[in-house]
């Protein structure tokens, strides 16, 4: 009996992983006998978004992943903890979407940098932990 609790659990879970927050939030309690609630990743986004950069530390690579809901110009910066630009990584125009660019610190020394986007009124700005 425990396993299968468990298995339903789990079931419950992976479903609510791909609901929206309200929908998550409206079915606690409710198991679901579809998967109607998977996104298809065809679709272009809802919103701007910019993900944490992954593997967060890194050394010496990471993937920054951002979402566009609508094309123009895409700014993506990375600066030190002084606030010193250290690189452009994206600077042209991009159609809506999903990206990813890897941004390669090879030739930098340990320390927590910042990454930031600026794409029509979406401005975000994360932070990366390098070490070496």
């Amino acid at each position: 009996m425990k396993i299968l609790t468990c298995c339903l659990v789990l079931i419950f879970i992976t479903v609510n992983l791909f609901a929206t927050e309200s929908e998550a939030v409206s079915t606690v309690g409710t198991l679901s006998s579809t998967a109607t609630d998977v996104k298809d990743d065809n679709n272009l986004p809802a919103e701007y978004k910019l993900e944490q950069n992954h593997p967060n530390p890194f050394n010496p690579a990471t993937t920054i992943s951002y979402a566009l809901p609508e094309g123009g110009n895409v700014i993506i910066k990375i600066y030190d903890i002084n606030g010193n630009e250290i690189k452009t990584m994206i600077n042209k125009a991009q159609n809506a979407g999903y990206y990813n660019v890897t941004f390669d610190a090879s030739n930098l020394s340990s320390g927590l940098y910042f990454y930031s986007i600026i794409s029509g009124n979406f401005i975000a700005t994360k932070k990366m932990m390098l070490l070496k």
